[in-house]
Parts: structure tokens; C-alpha cells; sequence
């Protein structure tokens, strides 16, 4: 049932990039919830591996902080190389929140630990604009 706190899906895939396991299976239990599919990846390197093997998704979820070579921004870009429109939210355990610039991607900040409800309303509300700027 679809409200203001928590608006439902249509059905969109969510790539979830975190490497914090409990963090990453909350978000995959409250997206599948709300009519969400969530590939989950644990780290920018495996993220890309998916994608090198044919995922498709249509919004990138990615911790900025990651285990190896590829931190959330570097995958943003990697990703955003292959497709130009992809919307991109970031997420951090560090204080800041609002919209964050690197690397000329401009992407909302979830601020950890988040609930439910902002996790839900921002992916939503990141889907639509994204819709609306693809028209």
C-alpha cells in the first residue's frame, strides 16, 4: 500500500553497493517490499563484474567509502561512462547529507544510518527526476 513514507516501485532494479552486510540486507528487505528488484554487490569491484556480465539496473545505490581500488565515487563515473543518464544516489556514514558534485555527477546524499521511510522517499524521488529529465 503506497503512502507518502514509504511510495512504492514499479517494478525498477536497484543496484545496492555496501559493504556492511546488515546495512545492505535492510535495504534489499525494505526496496523488495516497496516493488523494487535489488542486485546487491559488496564492493565497487564486484559491482562492475555484474555489470561486465550483462546487470541491468536503473539506479545506482553506492556507499561512497568501499573495500579496494573502487570507491563509490570512481564507480559512479565508471558506471555513468557506460550509461550517461544512470541516477546515481551516494550514501555515508559521514555527516553531510543534500546533493554532493564529484566528478560532474551531481547525486543525492543518504546520510547513515537512515530509516526506511528516507531511504524509500529519496529513491523514489531520485527515479521521478530522473524520468522527468529523460522527457
Amino acid at each position: 500500500m503506497q503512502n507518502d513514507d514509504f511510495p512504492m516501485g514499479n517494478g525498477q532494479t536497484l543496484l545496492v553497493v555496501e559493504d556492511e552486510v546488515l546495512l545492505r540486507m535492510m535495504i534489499a528487505d525494505v526496496m523488495e517490499g516497496l516493488n523494487y528488484k535489488v542486485l546487491l554487490a559488496q564492493s565497487g569491484a564486484q559491482a562492475l563484474a555484474m555489470i561486465d556480465d550483462g546487470a541491468r539496473f536503473d539506479l545506482l545505490l553506492t556507499d561512497i567509502v568501499l573495500p579496494g581500488d573502487v570507491c563509490g565515487f570512481e564507480l559512479a563515473q565508471l558506471v555513468r561512462d557506460q550509461f550517461p543518464t544512470m541516477p546515481v544516489i551516494y550514501s555515508s556514514g559521514y555527516p553531510g547529507g543534500g546533493d554532493v558534485d564529484m566528478g560532474g555527477i551531481e547525486a543525492p546524499m543518504l546520510e547513515k544510518p537512515a530509516g526506511p521511510s528516507e531511504l524509500a522517499q529519496l529513491v523514489h524521488r531520485t527515479l521521478v527526476n530522473a524520468q522527468l529529465k529523460a522527457a
